[in-house]
C-alpha cells in the first residue's frame, strides 16, 4: 500500500497525509479490500465502531477510494457510502452551528474590544485581530512580517509592507494559494497604520509556534474561526450577501464552504437533491 501511494502523482504534502491515514488504519487492524469485493457492510460497520467523527471516517474512506481508484478496482458503492456521510456531516455541523452562536459576542462587541487594543497601545493584539476580523483570514495568514523596503518583499512570506499613508497586506503563505494565488489588500485605516508603524519592522509573532502566540492575543479567547463565525453571523443579521462574497474571496474559501462550516444561523434543508 505504501508503495502504492508513494507511485501516485500527488504533492509529496498530499503523499505524506495518505501514509499517514493509512498507518492509521493499520493500528486499527482494518484490512482495506483491494482483492476481494467492496465489503461496504464491513467498511460501514468498523468505522461506526472505531470512528467517533464523521470527519474521520470520510477521511479514512476517501483513502480507500483513492487506493481501490489507481489499481481500477470498483469504487461506486463507496461513492454512495461517502455521500451518506458528507449529507451526516453537513447536519451534524448545523446543530453544531447553532450550538455554538449562543457563545460568541456580536461584531460590534468586537470591534469594542479591539478598540481597547488600540488605546492600551496593544499593537500585536491589534494588527493580528484587526486582519482577522477586516478580511476573515486564518492563523497561517496573520504570520506577517512588517518592511519599509520594496526589496525586503520576497515571494515565501506574509508581508505588511508599509509605505507613505497606507499599509499592503501581502499573502504569499496561506492554505489555499494553490487555488486562489497571491493577494494584495491595500490598508488605508488610519489605526492599523498607526499601530504597524508603532509596532516597527519585523515579525509581529514571536517563536515558532504561532498558535502559543495567538492564545495570547485573542479576544474573549476567539480564535479565526469563531471570529469568522462572527462575520458571517453579522452579513446574515444585515442580509448583506456582498461581505459574504467579500470574505468569500478575501480569505480563500468558497461560499459553500462557508455555509457548511461558519454559517451560525443554517437551518436543515426540508428539500434534498432527488
Amino acid at each position: 500500500m505504501e508503495q502504492l501511494i508513494e507511485n501516485m502523482d500527488v504533492s509529496p504534502k498530499s503523499k505524506n497525509v495518505y501514509l499517514s491515514l493509512l498507518k492509521r488504519l493499520e493500528r486499527e487492524e482494518f484490512k482495506i479490500p483491494m482483492k476481494t469485493p467492496q465489503r461496504e457492510t464491513y467498511i460501514k460497520d468498523f468505522f461506526g465502531e472505531k470512528f467517533e467523527k464523521i470527519s474521520t471516517r470520510l477521511d479514512m474512506l476517501n483513502l480507500i477510494i483513492i487506493l481501490r481508484k489507481a489499481v481500477d478496482m470498483k469504487i461506486d458503492k463507496l461513492v454512495e457510502y461517502r455521500n451518506e456521510l458528507v449529507k451526516l456531516r453537513l447536519e451534524t455541523n448545523i446543530q453544531t452551528l447553532n450550538d455554538k452562536k449562543k457563545d460568541l459576542i456580536t461584531l460590534g462587541e468586537f470591534e469594542e474590544c479591539l478598540d481597547t487594543f488600540y488605546r492600551q497601545k496593544n499593537y500585536k493584539g491589534y494588527i493580528v485581530n484587526y486582519l482577522w476580523s477586516r478580511y476573515g483570514v486564518r492563523n497561517k495568514d496573520v504570520d506577517v512580517e512588517i518592511v519599509k523596503r520594496k526589496q525586503d518583499v520576497k515571494n515565501d512570506k506574509n508581508y505588511l509592507y508599509l509605505v507613505k499613508g497606507r499599509v499592503e497586506y501581502i499573502r504569499n503563505d496561506y492554505k489555499t494559494k494553490p487555488t486562489y494565488g497571491v493577494k494584495r489588500h491595500l490598508i488605508v485605516d488610519e489605526k492599523f497604520i498607526e499601530m504597524v508603524k508603532s509596532h516597527g519592522v519585523g515579525k509581529v509573532l514571536e517563536g515558532s509556534q504561532i498558535g502559543n502566540a495567538l492564545r495570547k492575543l485573542m479576544i474573549k479567547g476567539m480564535g479565526e474561526a469563531d471570529i469568522f463565525k462572527v462575520l458571517i453571523a453579522d452579513c446574515y443579521d444585515r442580509e448583506d450577501t456582498e461581505r459574504v462574497n467579500e470574505l468569500s474571496f478575501t480569505r480563500g474559501t468558497n461560499v459553500n464552504t462557508i455555509k457548511a462550516f461558519y454559517d451560525v444561523n443554517a437551518k436543515k434543508e426540508i428539500i434534498r437533491e432527488i
